[in-house]
């Protein structure tokens, strides 16, 4: 009987999501961001937006190409590029928040 359910219980492996779009996109603004910004809080920042974005697209694909995702998401379009910023930026801020308030609490309540 277990030999008729494991092809069922190890089947065979999904093939992994593509990359989000839109955390590609946040990938690609935070870099543009390492590259350009010059003041030292706004460069650790966007690296710090860099290495959010890689792991959430390597959490979901350890696999996944940077450069081929970056490739495929680029623009140089203006104005996608100033609502990606925000909204990015929105993203990695909340996630921050959301991280300082757990250790606050977990210091506080260990």
């Amino acid at each position: 009987m277990l030999s008729l359910a494991l092809p069922l219980l190890l089947g065979t492996a999904a093939a992994p999501p593509p990359p989000s779009d839109a955390d590609a996109r946040c990938l690609a603004v935070f870099a543009y961001l390492a590259g350009t910004v010059t003041d030292p809080a706004g460069k650790q920042s966007a690296v710090t937006g860099v290495a959010f974005f890689v792991g959430k697209l390597k959490g979901v694909n350890e696999n996944v190409g940077i450069e081929a995702t970056l490739r495929r998401v680029y623009t140089s379009d203006a104005n996608v590029v100033n609502a990606d910023r925000a909204r990015c930026i929105a993203e990695l801020t909340a996630m921050g928040s959301e991280l300082s308030a757990a250790g606050k609490s977990i210091t506080a309540n260990p």
